[in-house]
């Protein structure tokens, strides 16, 4: 939050990254998929995917000044209105109480049909867009 007070956007959106690889990584760690199997996990997999759809929502919140499209659309796949207090709300106690993160997305939210965000790029569009935006530099 200070990095985007103090303009400093490039600073602001690598953050935003290192705590979407984060997310990622907490994901990929815990396997909702796997826990949903056994009977005896199947609470652990609720709390696990729960946790991961409040980072999700707190990712979308930090993202949207750079990719407003990203977060619109996963708003929409969660089933969530975008709603101006919830981003009040986490960016003034996110530094005092980093538990509001865990409150953004209530347990029995319905979600949609998620749906891939990005397309692929293909590799001789990478090199098109590589040429094109280049500005001259070296590659």
């Amino acid at each position: 939050m200070e990095q985007m007070e103090a303009v400093k956007l490039k600073d602001g959106l690598k953050t935003a990254m290192e705590y979407s690889s984060d997310c990622n990584g907490y994901f990929q760690q815990f396997k909702p998929w796997d826990l949903n199997k056994k009977d005896d996990t199947k609470d652990r997999c609720k709390q696990v995917v729960n946790t991961a759809l409040n980072a999700l929502f707190g990712l979308c919140i930090l993202l949207e000044p750079f990719m407003p499209s990203f977060s619109a659309k996963v708003y929409e796949q969660l089933g969530i209105t975008e709603r101006t207090e919830a981003h009040a709300v986490m960016l003034q106690t996110l530094s005092r109480d980093p538990t509001v993160l865990r409150k953004l997305v209530t347990a029995g939210q319905p979600i949609g049909n998620p749906e891939p965000i990005f397309r692929e790029i293909k590799p001789e569009e990478a090199v098109q867009w590589k040429e094109k935006f280049s500005g001259g530099r070296s590659k």
